[in-house]
């Protein structure tokens, strides 16, 4: 029996079929969520291409923690906490921007972007015991980066950086290999989304293949001029548990090769998996000119970008990324963030920004249909009658099959399987029972 220390048996709540409801509402259940997910994991917090230059930085958050994202004069990287050493003010109010330097509004103490503390207001009231070394800007404890992507936790023990990773760094590396350069640039500005509801509805929505055919359907308006529905082999869409939380939407190369046959010409040159741009001669090109063939290349671009979840908070999906951010039990965020490929020509990366734009803008023909659904999944889950949520979909039907990378992964071969889902909560189950 897993009972933790605030009374929650979450053996009880989650099964192997099927979770309860009161894991997306409960308040308590949210605060413990932040302790251990959020705050002793690692937790995705930007990418390097965001602060370039010496003196670039953004604000962000690990869990509700403030965090500053910056580079130093050297070009070192830090994740600073956004709190002040005198009296706890945040000592940073801009979304972006470049400074040397942080200053507290409330009391005027002054940090560099390395985190030292460089001015104190009225020092000689300070007595000998005072040393400024000893308070400068807290460091996030520890900083994994790979490929530019940058992860944080809050916790200064806990699992290595690659091996909470595991095989989920090659579907990073997939989206990088993608860019002639072999790396993307995240500069094309952030989308952000509110909807009332809990952010594991997004954690679960990135890989249910279930849900496309009904909550998508001006999406399936456009497919159907490739006859996508009535040529795709059942197997494509099948789903992957990488273990650690992470988990995957069509994941075998195979199936992305039949899809390919099928909708390889697509309008707007977009490739297997919805990567806008990638299949251009003049983007194979400079990818076959890093790689070494034109035949690497291809394969590449024909295995095309990941549909990948990265717990908790990390979705690699066509042409953007996508980060979660919980505000409470019942309110989240959802930040995008299109992926401009490196090298490529301009317009490539401007059709990028317009295709991103066209599927989860405003006015997308995808992404508004899912923050509907989350709103409505709120409401039906604060209703106290039959609380239990059925994930039995393919249930007993994995099998273990080799991944674009040749590596074996549990699969879920039935179309719209929720073998993610499990997979996610099994992870979730581990990690919450932990005391």
């Amino acid at each position: 029996m897993a009972i933790t220390r605030s009374g929650i048996d979450y053996d009880e709540l989650i099964q192997e079929d099927r979770v309860h409801g009161r894991l997306y509402c409960d308040p308590d259940i949210f605060q413990e969520e932040m302790e251990k997910i959020w705050h002793r994991g690692w937790v995705y917090v930007g990418h390097e291409s965001e602060i370039k230059e010496p003196g670039d930085y953004v604000l962000r958050n690990i869990g509700l923690q403030s965090v500053i994202m910056c580079r130093d004069q050297d070009g070192r990287v830090h994740l600073l906490m956004n709190r002040c050493r005198h009296r706890a003010n945040t000592v940073c109010q801009a979304e972006k921007g470049n400074s040397m330097f942080f200053r507290c509004a409330y009391h005027g103490w002054s940090y560099s972007n390395k985190g030292d503390l460089v001015g104190v207001t009225y020092e000689d009231g300070y007595d000998e015991g005072f040393r400024k070394e000893e308070y400068g800007l807290i460091n996030v404890p520890r900083v994994g980066i790979h490929r530019g992507f940058i992860f944080g936790s809050l916790s200064p023990t806990g699992e290595d950086f690659y091996d909470y990773l595991g095989d989920a760094k090659n579907y990073i590396d997939r989206v990088c290999d993608l860019a002639p350069d072999g790396e993307v640039l995240l500069t094309a500005g952030r989308q952000k989304i509110h909807y009332r509801g809990n952010w594991k509805y997004q954690l679960e929505n990135l890989v249910d293949g279930y849900h496309v055919p009904f909550v998508h359907m001006m999406s399936r308006v456009y497919e159907s001029r490739a006859r996508v529905d009535r040529q795709v082999p059942q197997e494509y869409g099948s789903t992957g548990d990488y273990g650690h939380g992470h988990t995957t939407l069509g994941i075998l190369a195979q199936r992305r090769n039949d899809y390919s046959a099928v909708a390889g010409g697509r309008v707007d040159q977009r490739g297997p998996t919805g990567a806008a741009g990638t299949t251009d001669p003049r983007v194979m090109k400079g990818i076959a000119k890093r790689v070494g063939s034109m035949e690497e290349a291809e394969r590449i671009v024909n295995a095309g970008p990941p549909h990948m979840m990265v717990f908790p908070n990390l979705m690699l999906i066509w042409e953007a990324i996508r980060v979660l951010q919980p505000v409470s039990a019942n309110e989240t965020q959802i930040h995008f963030y299109p992926v401009m490929l490196k090298g490529a020509p301009e317009d490539i990366n401007i059709m990028r920004l317009r295709s991103h734009e066209f599927g989860q803008g405003p006015g997308g023909r995808t992404g508004p249909d899912d923050w509907e659904m989350f709103e409505r999944n709120q409401l039906g889950m604060e209703q106290r009658v039959n609380e239990w949520l059925l994930l039995r979909r393919g249930f007993n039907d994995d099998k273990v099959l080799e991944d674009d990378f040749g590596v074996p992964v549990r699969t879920g071969r039935v179309r719209g399987s929720e073998l993610p889902q499990r997979a996610i909560w099994q992870h979730y189950k581990s990690v919450m029972s932990a005391l």
